[in-house]
Parts: C-alpha cells; sequence; structure tokens
C-alpha cells in the first residue's frame, strides 16, 4: 500500500526553510500518519473479526460451518472441551464463536502500529513502513497477507476518510514538534 502525502498542504510556517529540512518534516508527518493508519487498521480489522462492520461499511463474510469446527481451540477452550463426551464435543466445536481471519495472529500483530520515537516509526513484527517526503508504504511480510486482503479485505479500497484523521493526527503531533523549534 502506498499513500502520497503533502505535509504542507495542511502545515504553514512561519519562515522558509531549506528544501532538507521540510523534507525532514514531511518525512516525520508521514511517520505519524502511518502510525495513525495503522491503529486505525488494526482496530477496524478487531471489529470485522467480531462480524461487524467497519466505519468503512465492509463486513466479512461468515466463516463455513466446516470451517469453525476445525479451529484451534483456545486456552479456555481446551479444559473444558477435555471434559465432554464425544457428542457434545461436536456440539461444543459447531457453536464455538471464534474470530474471523485470526487463528495463529499473525496477520493481526502485523496490523498493530508500531512506535514512534524521535519522529522515527518503528516497526512491529512482519510489518514494513517506510515514510519519506513524498507518503508512505506500508507492506506486511506474511506470505498470505494479499490473499487474505483479496478475500476478507481489511483495507478498504478508498482511505479517503482513514487518511482525513491520519492528516490531523499528523498534524497535532507535527505542530508540537515544530512549536518547540519556533517554526509555527
Amino acid at each position: 500500500m502506498f499513500f502520497r502525502t503533502n505535509a504542507f498542504a495542511v502545515i504553514k510556517l512561519k519562515r522558509r526553510i531549506p528544501i532538507k529540512e521540510q523534507n525532514k518534516i514531511k518525512k516525520f508527518f508521514n511517520n505519524w500518519a502511518a502510525y495513525y493508519l495503522l491503529k486505525r487498521i488494526h482496530k477496524e480489522f478487531l471489529i470485522k473479526s467480531k462480524r461487524g462492520t467497519d466505519s468503512t461499511g465492509i463486513k466479512w463474510k461468515e466463516l463455513s460451518q466446516r470451517t469453525i469446527m476445525y479451529k484451534s481451540l483456545q486456552r479456555g477452550e481446551k479444559t473444558a472441551f477435555k471434559k465432554l463426551s464425544r457428542s457434545e464435543k461436536m456440539q461444543f466445536r459447531m457453536n464455538r464463536n471464534v474470530p474471523i481471519n485470526i487463528d495463529t495472529g499473525k496477520l493481526v500483530k502485523s496490523l498493530k502500529p508500531g512506535r514512534v520515537v524521535d519522529g522515527k516509526y518503528i516497526p512491529v513484527t512482519n510489518q514494513k513502513v517506510e515514510a519519506n517526503s513524498r507518503g508512505i508504504k506500508i507492506e506486511l511480510k506474511l506470505p498470505y497477507a494479499d490473499d487474505v486482503q483479496r478475500e476478507r479485505p481489511y483495507v478498504p479500497l478508498d482511505l479517503t476518510e482513514w487518511m482525513s484523521y491520519a492528516y490531523v493526527y499528523a498534524k497535532i503531533r507535527t505542530m508540537r514538534e515544530l512549536a518547540k523549534q519556533d517554526l509555527v
């Protein structure tokens, strides 16, 4: 996913500064925009995994009964499961409320936002984020991430609304930093 951004469309400086400094500010801005965007993607992923509809209207299709039956038991379920008779075990498996798109947890963890330290984005495992003066590029290093995106999209095609919120979030963070340097 690549998102072109324009930090200076939302930030006005007191004085002219060299291009090199402008690029640092843009990168700072884009790192915070990437942080917010991943925070939002992760939050909306969890909503959809619980059979909800995200803020863009996306709702994932339900898991098949077969998938629910053979999905791995969670920690709390294993103890209860051992005490059941054979027929109760079948009924138990069929009536479980298992989250959609969460099996190993790697995908949902790779969508969590990393941290921003001194204006630099530090990604979580299986995530690659490149923020430069032109925009943001977010990649998941999981081989199946693109297949999941096609089957049950976790990132909507139209990110206009989410990007506008990311811009506001990044602007606030960037303005705080620029105020310390007396540039705004």
